[in-house]
């Protein structure tokens, strides 16, 4: 199990509650197994906007706007940090394995920021513990 870090809440006006601690531990850990690390600038956004998408289902720009304050960066950082390190883990051929956990190829090109953060939305949903 990734052991749970606690950030800062993305948005002051949600509180930092257990479903949100479990969501968190299987974004990270989703993202960790295809290949996107940690130390990236845009792991942070990325997990932050999944988290978002996950709550309210929303356009990416109001995904943006509602993580911005608490991560104190613009949509434009945010959207740019995201974008590469999907192509990081794209071009180092582990998103490939995001398809073996689909059990279908859902992914033949990098996808873009919208269609990942919708896919790993979606997987968290189906298939995480805190269901």
């Amino acid at each position: 199990m990734v052991a749970l870090f606690k950030t800062k809440c993305y948005n002051v006006n949600i509180k930092y509650t257990y479903w949100s601690a479990i969501m968190q531990t299987e974004i990270t850990e989703l993202l960790l197994k295809v290949g996107i690390m940690p130390n990236k600038q845009g792991f942070k956004f990325l997990l932050y906007a999944i988290e978002a998408y996950i709550e309210e289902y929303s356009t990416l720009k109001k995904i943006y706007e509602r993580i911005s304050p608490g991560v104190k960066s613009n949509v434009y950082t945010i959207d740019s940090s995201i974008r590469n390190v999907i192509h990081s883990a794209y071009n180092s051929k582990k998103l490939e394995k995001f398809n073996v956990m689909l059990g279908i190829k859902v992914i033949d090109e990098c996808p873009t920021n919208g269609e990942f953060i919708a896919l790993a939305s979606q997987y968290i949903l189906f298939n995480g513990e805190g269901r």
